[in-house]
Protein backbone atom coordinates (compact mmCIF):
# COMPACT_ATOMS: atom_id res chain seq x y z
CA UNK A 1 0.00 0.00 0.00
CA UNK A 2 2.70 2.29 0.71
CA UNK A 3 6.11 2.72 -1.36
CA UNK A 4 9.28 4.27 -0.16
CA UNK A 5 8.01 7.91 -1.98
CA UNK A 6 5.62 8.74 0.34
CA UNK A 7 5.32 10.22 3.50
CA UNK A 8 3.13 7.49 5.06
CA UNK A 9 5.22 4.69 4.61
CA UNK A 10 8.31 6.88 6.57
CA UNK A 11 5.67 7.79 9.47
CA UNK A 12 4.95 3.75 9.47
CA UNK A 13 8.44 2.88 9.54
CA UNK A 14 9.07 5.33 12.37
CA UNK A 15 6.77 4.45 14.15
CA UNK A 16 7.07 0.60 14.27
CA UNK A 17 10.51 1.24 15.08
CA UNK A 18 9.11 3.29 18.03
CA UNK A 19 7.05 0.72 19.20
CA UNK A 20 9.93 -1.94 18.91
CA UNK A 21 12.38 0.17 20.88
CA UNK A 22 10.16 0.75 23.17
CA UNK A 23 9.13 -3.17 23.53
CA UNK A 24 12.46 -3.61 24.24
CA UNK A 25 13.15 -1.09 26.73
CA UNK A 26 10.08 -2.14 28.74
CA UNK A 27 11.44 -5.79 29.14
CA UNK A 28 15.03 -4.78 30.10
CA UNK A 29 12.85 -2.50 32.55
CA UNK A 30 10.69 -4.99 33.90
CA UNK A 31 11.99 -8.28 33.54
CA UNK A 32 14.49 -7.74 36.15
CA UNK A 33 12.10 -6.33 38.24
CA UNK A 34 9.69 -8.99 37.63
CA UNK A 35 13.05 -11.58 38.52
CA UNK A 36 13.55 -10.03 41.99
CA UNK A 37 9.76 -9.82 42.99
CA UNK A 38 10.08 -14.04 42.43
CA UNK A 39 13.44 -14.24 43.60
CA UNK A 40 12.14 -12.38 47.23
CA UNK A 41 8.76 -15.00 46.75
CA UNK A 42 11.50 -17.82 46.92
CA UNK A 43 10.83 -19.14 43.26
CA UNK A 44 14.41 -17.86 41.81
CA UNK A 45 18.04 -17.50 42.93
CA UNK A 46 18.28 -15.18 45.83
CA UNK A 47 21.11 -13.50 43.60
CA UNK A 48 18.65 -11.66 41.14
CA UNK A 49 16.30 -10.16 43.89
CA UNK A 50 19.29 -7.60 44.94
CA UNK A 51 20.02 -4.19 43.29
CA UNK A 52 23.80 -3.47 41.85
CA UNK A 53 26.17 -0.72 41.98
CA UNK A 54 24.13 1.35 39.73
CA UNK A 55 21.06 0.75 41.36
CA UNK A 56 19.53 -2.02 39.16
CA UNK A 57 18.83 -5.43 39.09
CA UNK A 58 21.99 -6.37 37.18
CA UNK A 59 21.65 -9.91 37.03
CA UNK A 60 18.06 -9.89 36.07
CA UNK A 61 19.56 -7.70 32.86
CA UNK A 62 22.46 -9.90 32.75
CA UNK A 63 20.04 -12.58 32.47
CA UNK A 64 17.63 -11.28 29.74
CA UNK A 65 20.77 -10.38 27.83
CA UNK A 66 22.20 -14.11 27.59
CA UNK A 67 18.53 -15.68 26.96
CA UNK A 68 18.05 -13.27 23.91
CA UNK A 69 21.10 -13.28 22.73
CA UNK A 70 20.51 -17.36 22.55
CA UNK A 71 17.55 -16.64 20.75
CA UNK A 72 19.55 -14.72 18.21
CA UNK A 73 21.97 -17.09 17.58
CA UNK A 74 19.01 -20.01 17.20
CA UNK A 75 17.00 -18.71 15.18
CA UNK A 76 19.82 -17.21 13.09
CA UNK A 77 17.67 -13.69 14.07
CA UNK A 78 14.39 -14.27 11.83
CA UNK A 79 11.74 -12.56 13.53
CA UNK A 80 9.12 -14.41 11.37
CA UNK A 81 10.64 -17.70 13.25
CA UNK A 82 10.56 -15.52 16.66
CA UNK A 83 7.17 -14.23 16.59
CA UNK A 84 5.20 -17.45 17.99
CA UNK A 85 7.24 -17.37 20.85
CA UNK A 86 6.21 -13.62 21.39
CA UNK A 87 3.18 -14.05 21.04
CA UNK A 88 2.51 -16.94 23.18
CA UNK A 89 4.37 -15.67 25.78
CA UNK A 90 2.19 -12.20 25.24
CA UNK A 91 -1.07 -14.02 25.15
CA UNK A 92 -0.47 -16.12 28.13
CA UNK A 93 1.07 -13.01 29.99
CA UNK A 94 -1.94 -11.36 29.87
CA UNK A 95 -4.50 -13.87 30.76
CA UNK A 96 -2.84 -14.99 33.59
CA UNK A 97 -2.59 -10.80 34.25
CA UNK A 98 -6.41 -10.41 33.89
CA UNK A 99 -7.53 -13.92 36.35
CA UNK A 100 -4.69 -12.37 38.59
CA UNK A 101 -6.91 -9.23 38.82
CA UNK A 102 -10.14 -10.89 38.88
CA UNK A 103 -8.91 -12.84 42.06
CA UNK A 104 -8.03 -9.52 43.55
CA UNK A 105 -11.50 -8.13 43.29
CA UNK A 106 -12.68 -10.83 44.72
CA UNK A 107 -9.97 -11.16 47.72
CA UNK A 108 -10.14 -6.91 48.37
CA UNK A 109 -14.04 -6.16 47.32
CA UNK A 110 -13.44 -2.15 46.65
CA UNK A 111 -15.86 0.08 45.75
CA UNK A 112 -17.08 -1.00 42.17
CA UNK A 113 -15.28 -4.64 42.31
CA UNK A 114 -18.22 -6.39 40.91
CA UNK A 115 -17.60 -4.11 37.80
CA UNK A 116 -14.19 -5.00 37.77
CA UNK A 117 -14.23 -8.62 37.70
CA UNK A 118 -16.92 -8.08 34.75
CA UNK A 119 -13.83 -6.58 32.88
CA UNK A 120 -11.20 -8.24 33.58
CA UNK A 121 -12.99 -11.38 33.40
CA UNK A 122 -13.72 -10.74 29.45
CA UNK A 123 -10.16 -9.34 29.13
CA UNK A 124 -9.05 -12.81 30.47
CA UNK A 125 -11.37 -15.15 28.30
CA UNK A 126 -10.53 -12.72 25.06
CA UNK A 127 -6.77 -13.41 25.47
CA UNK A 128 -7.18 -16.84 26.41
CA UNK A 129 -8.96 -17.67 23.30
CA UNK A 130 -6.23 -15.86 21.46
CA UNK A 131 -3.74 -17.91 23.05
CA UNK A 132 -5.20 -21.11 21.94
CA UNK A 133 -5.80 -19.81 18.16
CA UNK A 134 -2.01 -18.70 18.40
CA UNK A 135 -0.94 -22.03 19.60
CA UNK A 136 -2.73 -24.20 17.52
CA UNK A 137 -2.54 -22.18 14.38
CA UNK A 138 1.16 -21.99 15.04
CA UNK A 139 2.35 -24.73 16.64
CA UNK A 140 4.15 -26.80 14.20
CA UNK A 141 6.43 -23.25 13.29
CA UNK A 142 7.68 -22.63 16.40
CA UNK A 143 4.72 -22.19 19.75
CA UNK A 144 5.24 -26.13 20.60
CA UNK A 145 8.49 -24.12 22.49
CA UNK A 146 7.05 -22.17 24.55
CA UNK A 147 4.16 -24.56 25.21
CA UNK A 148 6.85 -27.49 26.36
CA UNK A 149 9.24 -24.57 28.35
CA UNK A 150 6.44 -23.05 30.48
CA UNK A 151 5.45 -26.01 32.45
CA UNK A 152 9.12 -26.81 32.97
CA UNK A 153 9.87 -23.29 34.27
CA UNK A 154 6.97 -23.55 36.48
CA UNK A 155 8.17 -27.03 37.99
CA UNK A 156 11.56 -25.63 38.62
CA UNK A 157 10.58 -22.21 40.49
CA UNK A 158 8.44 -24.88 42.61
CA UNK A 159 11.66 -26.94 43.05
CA UNK A 160 13.65 -23.68 44.03
CA UNK A 161 10.70 -22.56 46.39
CA UNK A 162 10.91 -26.13 48.50
CA UNK A 163 14.40 -25.57 48.72
CA UNK A 164 13.75 -22.12 49.90
CA UNK A 165 11.57 -23.10 52.45
CA UNK A 166 13.91 -25.68 53.80
CA UNK A 167 16.70 -23.35 54.22
CA UNK A 168 14.41 -21.16 55.98
CA UNK A 169 12.74 -24.15 58.21
CA UNK A 170 16.48 -24.95 59.03
CA UNK A 171 17.83 -21.77 59.91
CA UNK A 172 14.94 -20.71 62.40
CA UNK A 173 15.58 -20.12 65.83
CA UNK A 174 13.75 -20.26 68.40
CA UNK A 175 14.11 -18.13 71.92
CA UNK A 176 16.34 -19.31 74.48
CA UNK A 177 17.46 -21.79 71.67
CA UNK A 178 21.08 -23.37 72.96
CA UNK A 179 23.36 -23.81 69.93
CA UNK A 180 25.39 -26.94 70.46
CA UNK A 181 29.50 -27.85 70.40
CA UNK A 182 30.22 -27.66 66.87
CA UNK A 183 31.65 -30.79 65.89
CA UNK A 184 34.76 -31.36 63.06
CA UNK A 185 35.02 -33.91 60.51
CA UNK A 186 38.20 -34.06 58.55
CA UNK A 187 38.50 -36.14 55.68
CA UNK A 188 41.89 -37.33 54.08
CA UNK A 189 41.80 -38.27 50.14
CA UNK A 190 44.27 -41.63 49.67
CA UNK A 191 45.17 -42.88 46.59
CA UNK A 192 48.23 -44.75 47.74
CA UNK A 193 50.05 -45.16 51.46
CA UNK A 194 53.07 -42.53 50.65
CA UNK A 195 54.73 -40.05 52.76
CA UNK A 196 52.39 -37.21 51.50
CA UNK A 197 49.46 -39.06 52.92
CA UNK A 198 51.46 -40.04 56.46
CA UNK A 199 52.40 -36.41 56.46
CA UNK A 200 48.51 -35.77 56.21
CA UNK A 201 47.63 -37.94 58.91
CA UNK A 202 49.67 -36.67 60.80
CA UNK A 203 48.39 -32.94 60.71
CA UNK A 204 45.04 -33.91 60.60
CA UNK A 205 45.63 -35.91 63.89
CA UNK A 206 46.93 -33.14 65.44
CA UNK A 207 43.67 -31.13 64.96
CA UNK A 208 42.04 -33.68 66.92
CA UNK A 209 38.61 -33.32 65.13
CA UNK A 210 35.84 -35.22 66.37
CA UNK A 211 35.85 -37.21 63.41
CA UNK A 212 38.43 -38.50 61.30
CA UNK A 213 38.04 -40.49 58.29
CA UNK A 214 40.37 -41.41 55.32
CA UNK A 215 38.64 -42.20 51.94
CA UNK A 216 40.16 -44.33 48.91
CA UNK A 217 38.22 -44.62 45.53
CA UNK A 218 39.51 -47.58 44.30
CA UNK A 219 38.97 -49.08 40.06
CA UNK A 220 39.20 -52.73 40.92
CA UNK A 221 38.98 -55.45 43.76
CA UNK A 222 42.82 -55.74 43.40
CA UNK A 223 43.88 -52.13 43.73
CA UNK A 224 41.22 -52.07 47.01
CA UNK A 225 43.56 -55.08 48.48
CA UNK A 226 46.54 -53.18 48.16
CA UNK A 227 45.56 -50.04 49.37
CA UNK A 228 43.65 -51.72 52.36
CA UNK A 229 47.19 -53.87 53.06
CA UNK A 230 49.47 -50.79 52.86
CA UNK A 231 47.35 -49.26 55.41
CA UNK A 232 47.47 -52.01 57.87
CA UNK A 233 51.45 -51.97 57.15
CA UNK A 234 51.65 -48.76 58.62
CA UNK A 235 48.75 -49.15 61.62
CA UNK A 236 47.75 -45.94 60.97
CA UNK A 237 45.07 -45.25 63.67
CA UNK A 238 42.49 -43.85 61.39
CA UNK A 239 39.35 -45.37 59.46
CA UNK A 240 40.31 -46.40 56.37
CA UNK A 241 36.80 -45.96 53.41
CA UNK A 242 36.84 -47.45 49.96
CA UNK A 243 34.43 -46.46 47.47
CA UNK A 244 34.31 -48.51 44.17
CA UNK A 245 34.54 -46.27 41.28
CA UNK A 246 34.75 -48.71 38.01
CA UNK A 247 34.74 -45.36 35.51
CA UNK A 248 37.59 -44.33 37.02
CA UNK A 249 36.10 -41.06 38.44
CA UNK A 250 37.90 -39.53 41.60
CA UNK A 251 35.78 -36.18 42.36
CA UNK A 252 32.13 -37.71 41.04
CA UNK A 253 32.29 -40.12 44.31
CA UNK A 254 33.80 -37.81 46.54
CA UNK A 255 31.21 -35.36 46.37
CA UNK A 256 28.74 -37.17 46.24
CA UNK A 257 29.70 -38.77 49.77
CA UNK A 258 30.76 -35.29 51.22
CA UNK A 259 28.14 -32.83 49.63
CA UNK A 260 24.68 -32.98 49.92
CA UNK A 261 23.78 -31.22 45.97
CA UNK A 262 26.02 -29.25 44.16
CA UNK A 263 23.73 -27.17 42.58
CA UNK A 264 22.38 -25.61 45.90
CA UNK A 265 25.11 -23.18 46.08
CA UNK A 266 23.29 -21.67 42.87
CA UNK A 267 20.38 -20.79 44.35
CA UNK A 268 22.05 -18.75 47.50
CA UNK A 269 23.34 -14.85 46.82
CA UNK A 270 27.35 -14.88 46.93
CA UNK A 271 27.88 -12.32 48.86
CA UNK A 272 29.78 -14.40 51.20
CA UNK A 273 32.05 -15.31 48.41
CA UNK A 274 32.45 -11.52 47.31
CA UNK A 275 33.51 -10.36 50.63
CA UNK A 276 35.77 -13.29 50.72
CA UNK A 277 37.82 -12.23 47.93
CA UNK A 278 37.98 -8.56 48.50
CA UNK A 279 39.73 -9.67 52.47
CA UNK A 280 41.75 -11.90 50.77
CA UNK A 281 43.46 -8.66 49.40
CA UNK A 282 44.14 -7.71 53.59
CA UNK A 283 47.29 -8.40 54.28
CA UNK A 284 47.57 -10.68 57.92
CA UNK A 285 43.90 -11.71 57.51
CA UNK A 286 42.43 -15.19 57.49
CA UNK A 287 39.24 -15.91 56.83
CA UNK A 288 36.86 -18.76 58.12
CA UNK A 289 33.55 -19.92 56.57
CA UNK A 290 31.19 -22.28 58.55
CA UNK A 291 29.40 -24.18 56.27
CA UNK A 292 25.71 -25.40 57.08
CA UNK A 293 24.29 -28.44 55.88
CA UNK A 294 20.47 -28.33 54.99
CA UNK A 295 18.97 -32.00 55.91
CA UNK A 296 20.71 -35.49 56.70
CA UNK A 297 23.79 -34.36 58.76
CA UNK A 298 25.56 -37.59 58.98
CA UNK A 299 26.39 -38.53 55.36
CA UNK A 300 29.61 -40.15 56.44
CA UNK A 301 28.38 -42.15 59.14
CA UNK A 302 25.27 -43.34 56.90
CA UNK A 303 26.97 -43.60 53.47
CA UNK A 304 27.48 -47.43 52.39
CA UNK A 305 30.43 -48.82 50.19
CA UNK A 306 29.33 -50.02 46.95
CA UNK A 307 30.80 -53.68 47.16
Amino acid sequence: MFNGETLPYYILQFSTFAILILAANTAFADFPRVTSILAQDGFLPAQLKNRGDRLVFSNGILVLAAVASLLIVVFSGDTSKLIPLYAVGVFAGFTLSQMGMVRHHQRLREPSWKRGVVVNAIGATATFIVLIVVVVSKFAIGAWIPVLLIPIIVYVFRRIERHDNEVRKALKVEPGEQIPRHSHTVVILVGSVNLGVLKAVAYARSMRPDRLVAISVVTSAEEETAVVDAWEKFELPVELRTIFSPFRDLTGPVMQLIVEHWWDQALHNQSAMMIKNKLRQRPNTAILSVPIQIGDLNELESTKDVP
